[in-house]
């Protein structure tokens, strides 16, 4: 019986290479992303430190909706169109990040504590909504049709989600859970996107990495 070294199996899942990732609305409409991205297995891509790297404070969770739970604001949320283009496990991380421009310095950190929301789909019909839910699926934007998964911090700097996603668009609202307090300002942050394959196509990839070290060496 032939077996697969295991040292092709590790190839698979070898250094990561950049996606990419642009700062800017895929399309007009709907939800006004902020971010486009592209990405495959064995790919990696972080927001870059520019102006629109920034959200509110209760962007993704604000307790002054009375009597309505797990509601974001869609305009201080900052929103990722993320087409992946093979089946991979992706994880997201969320963190603090004192680097992004402000005026004539940079944008405060403190009261970031990133959280954010995944979906199937983006939305570029229609017009959007200031509030958005954060846990389920968003009623103004028929274009996400599915919850992926989401993370709500209140306590940590940094957030991180891994899932495993089809080949298809998918739409992220990044924002911050933070502490209810009056007057504060817009937080920087950072978002990277990681990916590695699906299991059984990173075997594929090596059995057919060993079929080809065969042919070579006979």
């Amino acid at each position: 019986m032939n077996y697969i070294p295991i040292a092709l199996i590790m190839a698979a899942y070898a250094s990561a290479r950049a996606a990419t990732i642009v700062n800017e609305d895929p399309a007009e409409g709907g939800i006004g992303y902020a971010w486009t991205i592209q990405i495959g297995a064995n790919e990696t891509v972080t927001t870059p430190n520019v102006e629109d790297a920034n959200v509110g404070v209760w962007s993704w969770h604000d307790t002054a909706f009375a009597g309505a739970e797990n509601m974001g604001w869609t305009h201080t949320s900052s929103w990722a169109a993320v087409e992946v283009t093979e089946a991979v496990y992706l994880t997201i991380t969320m963190g603090r990040n004192a680097s992004v421009p402000f005026l004539e310095g940079v944008r405060d950190t403190q009261y970031l504590f990133p959280s954010f929301t995944i979906w199937s789909g983006w939305d570029n019909t229609g017009s959007d909504n200031h509030t958005y839910q954060n846990n389920g699926l968003v009623p103004w934007a028929e274009g996400l049709t599915q919850l992926q998964g989401f993370v709500s911090n209140t306590t940590e700097t940094t957030a991180s989600l891994t899932l495993y996603l089809e080949p298809g668009l998918y739409t992220v609202a990044m924002g911050s859970h933070g502490p209810a307090t009056g007057g504060l300002p817009r937080q920087g942050f950072y978002t990277n996107f990681t990916t590695v394959p699906e299991p059984s196509a990173a075997l594929l990839a090596t059995a057919a990495m060993g079929v080809m070290g065969l042919r070579r060496r006979r």
